[in-house]
Parts: structure tokens; C-alpha cells; sequence
């Protein structure tokens, strides 16, 4: 699936990454250290903002090619933190494709 980005490089989200946002949004509630698959990946973490803590939430994409400007902004998972659970989505999405 695609969305139009605003600065004009289009958006595709993996085949689950939706459902990872339904699934956040129903419950409210990278480095390359121990995952190197991931090292070209960026991050964002994420909270509803009157919530005090460490951000729960987190965005995992890439930028593809990973070198030079991109053509494409590939969302691979937007999960929870917890339990490195965003990251071993990504990974196995990553694996998969």
C-alpha cells in the first residue's frame, strides 16, 4: 500500500504494518546492537502527549536505497517498545520480504 508523502517521496507500508497501528490504537495501553538486520532502519518513538514516561511506542522504516536521496519511505512496523516487540516485527517483516 502507498500514501502520498508531502515532500513527494512516496510512502509504502509493509504487508502488516496497518494492522500494527489498529492493534496500537485498540489498546492504547535501532540500533544495530542486538538486531544488525536493522541498521539501516530509522526510528521514531512515540506517545499520546499527555502521557509523562519514556515514549511506549515506536515507528521502525527505511529509507530505500538506504544511500543517496530517497526514492521510497518503506514503514516496516509501528509497535510497542516493550519487550523489543517493534523490533522483532520489523526483523521478521524485513526477513519475509
Amino acid at each position: 500500500m502507498k500514501a502520498d508523502a508531502a515532500a513527494g517521496v512516496p510512502v509504502t507500508f509493509v504487508k502488516g504494518v496497518l494492522d500494527d497501528v489498529r492493534e496500537l490504537t485498540a489498546t492504547s495501553s535501532v540500533g544495530p546492537g542486538l538486531h544488525p538486520e536493522l541498521a539501516n532502519c530509522r526510528r521514531v518513538r512515540f506517545d499520546i502527549p499527555w502521557y509523562s514516561g519514556k515514549p511506549r511506542f515506536r515507528l521502525i522504516y527505511r529509507n530505500e536505497p538506504t544511500d543517496g536521496a530517497p526514492a521510497e519511505c518503506r514503514w516496516l512496523t509501528v509497535a510497542p517498545r516493550a519487550g523489543l516487540r517493534a523490533h522483532r516485527k520489523a526483523r521478521q517483516r524485513l526477513q519475509s520480504n
